[in-house]
């Protein structure tokens, strides 16, 4: 699950609002570039002129310095300006989904990533079709704000789950706002902790206390929560039909033909 912000701007103004950061970024760097070419040649000519070399000198070292400090900084928040330029000009993976109505207009399924925009979207739908009450879902994941909302609108309509296929990371949030929540044959619901580069620990931690207030609201176990946060953004665990019965993850199994509950479930 990617982090991006924690700010609702994000959501309905992403595009502008990462545009925005970018040229900021370059206006800066060129600014920057420009007074490091002045200095150093007003460094040079007051050597030429004076043939004093002392406090010029100083300056185009303290220039090296401060060029070595940026080069550091721009490797090590590289990420952060990768994710950020993708969502300016249109290659955020995230972003790439199809939401589709069904004929009886009853459900809404969703392909792809949660990425800004999702629910914005997902919502436009629901007003119009107030007959909807259940949202599929498959997905490889996305972005935290995204899942965030899409969850709040989901709870919000009462709408029920049901986990088609592969649901990754922020997809797994998104399925527990669900009030009843299906698992089918084909489906796989991934569990990780969230992360973004470059995020303080601070942050980090209160966004994890956030998912974790969240996980025990929907009413999953405190080792099963903790088994969620534990696991490493780079990695994923994929939990058994009996465990997500058991902890509460999902509330009914659908085999193709008909919906199972837990104990029907155990007992085929």
């Amino acid at each position: 699950m990617n982090w991006l912000s924690t700010s609702e701007y994000w959501n309905t103004n992403y595009v502008g609002t990462a545009r925005f950061t970018i040229i900021s970024v370059l206006v800066v760097f060129f600014l920057w570039v420009w007074q490091i070419v002045g200095t150093w040649r007003s460094a040079q000519n007051h050597i030429a002129v004076t043939k004093r070399r002392l406090w010029a000198r100083n300056a185009q070292i303290i220039i090296v310095l401060g060029m070595i400090g940026i080069a550091i900084n721009l490797q090590t928040g590289r990420r952060v300006y990768i994710e950020i330029a993708k969502i300016s000009f249109g290659f955020d993976p995230y972003s790439k989904y199809d939401i589709i109505l069904s004929e009886n207009g009853n459900d809404v399924t969703i392909h792809g990533g949660i990425g800004f925009g999702i629910s914005i979207e997902v919502e436009k739908i629901i007003n119009k079709n107030p007959d909807i009450t259940i949202i599929k879902l498959t997905s490889f994941g996305g972005r935290l704000l995204p899942a965030r909302q899409l969850r709040n609108l989901i709870h919000k309509n009462n709408l029920n789950t049901y986990a088609e296929g592969r649901c990754n990371s922020a997809c797994s949030f998104v399925f527990l706002a669900g009030g009843n929540r299906i698992f089918g044959t084909n489906a796989r619901l991934g569990f990780h902790a969230a992360q973004f580069p470059r995020l303080s620990q601070e942050i980090m931690d209160t966004e994890l206390e956030l998912d974790r207030k969240f996980l025990l609201q929907v009413g999953l176990p405190n080792e099963f929560v903790e088994k969620v946060l534990d696991t490493a953004p780079g990695g994923m665990w994929y939990p058994t039909v009996e465990e997500l019965f058991e902890a509460n993850v999902i509330t009914h199994y659908y085999d193709g033909t008909e919906l199972l509950g837990e104990s029907t479930y155990k007992n085929r």
